[in-house]
């Protein structure tokens, strides 16, 4: 029987992609900062919505951790089909930074406002490891970008933070909606199971 209880938030949890986007973000403001000398109050204020967003971020049920006693657990697929998903984050992240750093701020963002609306939910090794998921993405992000440091547009950091903080507004946005329709799906289908003994009764 399917545990309405345990569906909602298990369905529309994409904490992955919106802790990235926090993250990246304010890793971003805060690297401008330092290179322009900024006082320890503009790194306070920094840390004022990025700290907000990356809580925000946080999915409610810990990732990673074992499944309801009584539940099977996949075979194990072998290292090669394991590491696939960690590629594809990796190469994703990667082609995140390669656009930030050519300045084409148009593509950057509409890449970043579509991963908003992928279905990250739907795939188990994002949903089940939001922590691992969101460092391979961050990793290939800021590679890129390590590696072409000293010519780097300084004016490049702060607008590619307010890009990922607006798509990590938005994802959280998307997010709330899709938890309150499962939601509202769950209890239909609690009200449905409740009611069919009482018409069988009848």
């Amino acid at each position: 029987m399917v545990s309405y209880d345990a569906q909602p938030t298990q369905q529309a949890d994409n904490s992955f992609i919106i802790l990235v986007f926090s993250l990246a973000g304010w890793a971003l403001l805060e690297a401008w900062a330092i290179i322009v000398g900024a006082s320890w109050y503009a790194h306070a204020l920094n840390a004022l919505p990025g700290s907000i967003l990356t809580v925000l971020a946080l999915p409610r049920t810990a990732a990673g951790t074992p499944g309801k006693a009584g539940e099977a657990k996949p075979a194990s697929r072998g290292l090669a089909w394991a590491l696939l998903p960690v590629l594809f984050l990796f190469l994703l992240g990667a082609l995140l930074g390669i656009l930030f750093l050519t300045g084409a701020l148009v593509l950057f963002g509409l890449l970043a406002a579509c991963l908003c609306f992928a279905p990250w939910p739907r795939l188990a090794f994002t949903r089940d490891h939001v922590f691992l998921c969101s460092a391979t993405a961050l990793s290939g992000l800021f590679l890129p970008i390590a590696l072409a440091y000293p010519d780097v547009n300084v004016m490049l950091f702060p607008l590619g933070c307010w890009v990922f903080w607006i798509c990590a507004c938005c994802a959280l946005l998307v997010r709330a909606d899709k938890r309150r329709r499962a939601e509202r799906r769950a209890k239909a289908g609690r009200d449905d199971v409740a009611t069919q003994p009482a018409a069988a009764k009848s």
